[in-house]
């Protein structure tokens, strides 16, 4: 496509990545910005600069404003909203991403700055705010429930079938689980796999917890 539009990304990990693959078919993504100094660019060709003293100096060469998207995933939610309201005062445009891979039923009702990666389902009547990534309805113990996708090995576990290889790793990781269930720090991006309706659902839910203590009582 010829003439994109000027796009940048503050978030320079995993979000960044998965934000980039579709992207780029509408954007030129012209850089990056991330507050931790010790990362580096994920692309061998856009330049990353950090913090807003980083940002302040690339925006002081640009004669035409960008368009911008903050990928920060997970539970960083003030971040997200901080850094965008920080930027649109910049007069920078924020965008939505939104990958045409996903199920998104007619009467749902989108904020702005949303973030729906590949193969997320949002269902009927569901409500997203501004600056969700990456958001999904699904059905839970509690009805209907706009929660994030789910990628295990990040925030969501599945313990299921067989498992003679990595036993070990996922016994590990229903420990942790069962610890930030104790702590009551598991929250609505913690997910478990239920194997019998092949859903996610809350592990801090009744039936979370029943599927992770009969994994544990098994293992």
């Amino acid at each position: 496509m010829k003439n994109k539009k000027k796009l940048i990304l503050w978030g320079a990990t995993g979000q960044a990545v998965a934000l980039e693959e579709f992207l780029k078919v509408e954007y030129e993504i012209d850089a990056l910005f991330d507050n931790n100094k010790k990362i580096e660019s994920p692309f061998q060709k856009i330049k990353l600069y950090h913090g807003k003293s980083g940002f302040m100096k690339w925006l002081s060469n640009k004669k035409k404003n960008s368009n911008f998207i903050v990928a920060i995933g997970g539970g960083n939610g003030k971040d997200r909203v901080s850094i965008s309201k920080f930027l649109i005062k910049k007069k920078l445009k924020l965008i939505s991403a939104i990958n045409k891979k996903t199920n998104i039923a007619s009467n749902v009702k989108m904020g702005k700055g949303l973030q729906i990666l590949m193969n997320a389902t949002i269902g009927a009547k569901c409500k997203i705010g501004n600056y969700d990534p990456e958001e999904c309805c699904e059905s839970t113990e509690y009805g209907p429930s706009c929660i994030a996708s789910c990628y295990d090995g990040e925030n969501c576990y599945n313990f299921s079938g067989k498992m003679p290889l990595n036993k070990i790793y996922k016994r590990d990781r229903a420990k942790k689980l069962l610890q930030k269930l104790v702590r009551q720090k598991a929250g609505a991006y913690d997910k478990i796999y239920n194997p019998q309706t092949k859903r996610w659902v809350l592990s801090s839910g009744k039936l979370g917890k029943n599927i992770l203590q009969k994994y544990l009582n098994r293992v």
